[in-house]
């Protein structure tokens, strides 16, 4: 990132396959590039160097307006900051969401109320994100990431700001998750969402390789 003197390494060589319909975590210190990881995986960013291939597709074939198709159709994705419309309510976050990929009426609505219950939710879907606990607003952000069944769910540091029982109800939600019909790609230092994965890529590893390719 950057030029000059500003110029700074976001993440190191790395060498990495995720096995699809898996619950991987990647971990790492603050700046070893868990983030900048899951941009590249989501085409958010590109790299300076290698390639990136996400759901069999070479990221670098597409183009600006085709990487936000490719995410539209395959990739749910709840960032550290959640994002969730202060003034909707959790059925209309998750409605908003369907409606961002082409999906709206009825048949949207039943789909959001479907997945505020399947993270257990149903009896607030009428409540505003300040109406909700933090776990609560993670499972608001996880239910609209899921409402449109994507292939591949990225969560950056999704128990950052839960206690130890949140991080465990967390935890429990995505291996149920893990069924084959979703592959979970997760960024956490959670002890907890360690424990659960299938996977782990330690980019701390990575690192002390000398910036060589390590594979997990």
């Amino acid at each position: 990132y950057g030029d000059g003197a500003a110029r700074g390494l976001g993440l190191p060589a790395t060498d990495a396959a995720f096995r699809r319909g898996g619950f991987h975590v990647v971990t790492g210190p603050s700046g070893s590039g868990k983030t900048t990881l899951l941009r590249l995986v989501t085409g958010l960013d590109r790299p300076t160097r290698g390639r990136v291939r996400t759901l069999g597709t070479d990221l670098a074939t597409l183009g600006r307006d085709e990487l936000a198709r490719f995410r539209a159709k395959h990739v749910g994705l709840v960032d550290q900051a959640r994002d969730l419309v202060p003034f909707l309510s959790a059925r209309e976050n998750v409605e908003l969401g369907l409606a961002i990929r082409g999906q709206t009426g009825p048949a949207a609505r039943e789909r959001a109320l479907a997945a505020l219950d399947r993270f257990g939710l149903a009896g607030h879907a009428e409540r505003a994100p300040d109406g909700l606990s933090a776990g609560e607003r993670l499972r608001v952000a996880l239910a609209r990431a899921m409402a449109s069944g994507p292939e591949l769910l990225i969560l950056d540091e999704p128990t950052a700001n839960l206690d130890r029982a949140g991080s465990q109800a967390v935890a429990t939600l995505l291996s149920a998750l893990d069924d084959g019909a979703v592959t979970i790609l997760a960024t956490t230092h959670d002890p907890i969402l360690i424990a659960a994965a299938s996977d782990r890529l330690d980019l701390l590893e990575t690192r002390a390789a000398g910036l060589t390719p390590a594979q997990r």
